[in-house]
């Protein structure tokens, strides 16, 4: 049996905000919206427990690399099963399934644009992904959310434009809901250099400590 290990306990900068146990991820910095708070995080999105995490999935929904690859190997053959029946996914649109053997609830599936050429982007489609993917947390009572950086890498999407184009997407959505029932939305950047792309949306950083004495990281509602 591993010895106990402690934990660490920490308090967001919105006044209310539950405390949140932290593991192996590094909280950047935050900006409270209203009644929702926006969270800048660098680590394993597939660690957090919160009510959804988004997967940034391939049109089948059948896993691929990167944050659908380990999204689809931690949730397990089920999430598969379910993913299965979803019959696919157009770019832009969103598709919910349960987290299975995941710490979060749920999982929200979208498409991201693929990016042939920096001067053709996709904003609009991009936009969608983040959209849709936080109306379904209303209409489902889903209160914390986490963001992969959904289309860049492979996909192509310039980090700096889809920060931009993310961080907007978001607040165009709290300024449309001003009674929505999200209370955490989260950035979780894996790579540094979307880390940089996303650092000037946020406040300067007050939270740049790396807590790694546990498995994976919990959010209390």
């Amino acid at each position: 049996m591993d010895p106990p290990r402690n934990k660490t306990l920490i308090q967001t900068t919105l006044p209310g905000t539950a405390p949140v146990e932290i593991s192996g991820i590094t909280i950047l910095s935050s900006l409270p919206v209203g009644q929702t708070e926006l969270i800048l995080l660098q680590g394993d999105i597939t660690r957090l427990e919160i009510d959804a995490i988004v997967n940034a999935a391939n049109s089948s929904l059948m896993g691929g690399g990167g944050v659908d690859g380990a999204i689809h190997s931690k949730g397990g053959s089920l999430l598969t099963a379910e993913c299965k029946q979803l019959r696919g996914c157009e770019t832009g649109e969103v598709k919910l399934t349960k987290g299975y053997n995941l710490p979060s609830k749920t999982v929200l599936h979208t498409v991201g644009p693929i990016i042939r050429s920096s001067r053709h982007l996709d904003p609009q489609s991009l936009t969608a992904c983040y959209s849709n993917s936080l109306l379904l947390c209303e209409q489902f009572g889903l209160e914390s959310v986490a963001f992969p950086c959904i289309s860049c890498g492979v996909y192509g999407y310039p980090n700096k434009e889809a920060a931009v184009t993310a961080f907007a997407a978001v607040q165009a959505h709290l300024q449309a809901h001003p009674q929505t029932v999200l209370r955490r939305i989260i950035f979780c950047c894996f790579e540094d250099d979307n880390v940089a792309a996303y650092l000037p949306h946020f406040p300067a950083t007050h939270f740049t400590q790396t807590f790694s004495n546990r498995k994976k990281t919990r959010f209390w509602r």
